[in-house]
């Protein structure tokens, strides 16, 4: 199942790969807030989402190693375990400002630094 807060269309690939060519692939689409017959916008929120608390871009939360589940289908090797371990996620109070266009570069420079630190 898919919940959305947020109206818009939502893209993924799903990829599987059994060590054979070629690939099965498959686009999802999901289209939340438009009306499935006439494709138009809705104007009012689904029933179970209160109105108050509508999801601003300010306060979305973050992905990172807590709020995301990997689930790996098969070992990995030592070598990349250990890549795996030595590059970590960038913890959220890491980045506790909303990138914008203002900010950009100065931000890409300080994540590069950042890496650069746990080397």
């Amino acid at each position: 199942s898919f919940k959305s807060d947020q109206p818009g269309k939502y893209e993924q690939w799903v990829v599987f790969d059994f060590n054979t060519r070629p690939v099965l692939r498959q686009k999802i689409k999901i289209r939340v807030g438009e009306d499935e017959c006439e494709g138009t916008a809705v104007t009012h929120p689904a029933p179970d989402i209160p109105q108050k608390k509508q999801e601003t871009e300010g306060n979305l939360e973050l992905w990172n190693e807590e709020s995301v589940e990997i689930i790996p289908y098969f070992k990995r090797e030592e070598a990349e375990t250990e890549l795996i371990n030595r590059y970590k996620l960038i913890t959220t109070d890491q980045t506790s400002s909303v990138i914008n266009h203002e900010n950009y570069k100065h931000s890409m420079h300080n994540f590069l630094y950042q890496e650069e630190k746990v080397e």
